[in-house]
């Protein structure tokens, strides 16, 4: 295993300053390393230490979060045993055991569909036929905020069917 490579002390506050900046940039502004590096007049390897010195200082906190309902294990465990390309699983249940609180009820469609309107939005491509089994499903993926609420509805056909059109 390689030896982590040594952060930048920033002992002066001008170097502090210069961390942040180069961050903010970077993170915020989305600009390259080598846009940086020509602005700043340094290497855009000193850019990437100023980034690890940044993080090291506390100038630059990263957060990647998930919804609290989302279960990302267990998804990635139902996807796994199962066979499946995507699997999300919501946590609805809070209390000891799996009981279920009563706030939670009121949140579960809400929950649902704002899980299926991400899968959705991050798999489903023009021309996709998504079929959903009731209203409540289908109310719950709108409130989700996915695009489906401006595609034309019709009748279904009740016949199931697996497999693309």
């Amino acid at each position: 295993m390689a030896e982590p490579a040594e952060v930048v002390a920033l002992t002066a506050p001008i170097d502090t300053l210069l961390a942040a900046a180069v961050a903010r940039r970077f993170y915020l502004e989305n600009r390259s390393k080598v846009e940086i590096a020509k602005e700043f007049g340094i290497s855009r390897f000193k850019v990437a230490r100023l980034l690890d010195a940044a993080v090291a200082h506390d100038i630059v906190r990263i957060d990647i979060t998930v919804p609290a309902e989302i279960d990302v294990p267990l998804g990635r465990a139902l996807s796994e045993r199962f066979g499946l390309r995507h699997g999300i699983v919501v946590n609805v249940s809070r209390g000891e055991g799996g009981a279920t609180a009563p706030a939670d009820q009121r949140h579960t469609g809400r929950w649902l569909g704002t899980a299926a309107a991400r899968l959705l939005s991050e798999i489903a491509e023009e021309g996709d036929v998504l079929g959903l089994d009731g209203s409540h499903a289908v109310d719950a993926l709108l409130r989700g905020g996915h695009p489906a609420a401006a595609v034309r509805r019709g009748p279904a056909d009740r016949g199931a069917r697996a497999g693309p059109r």
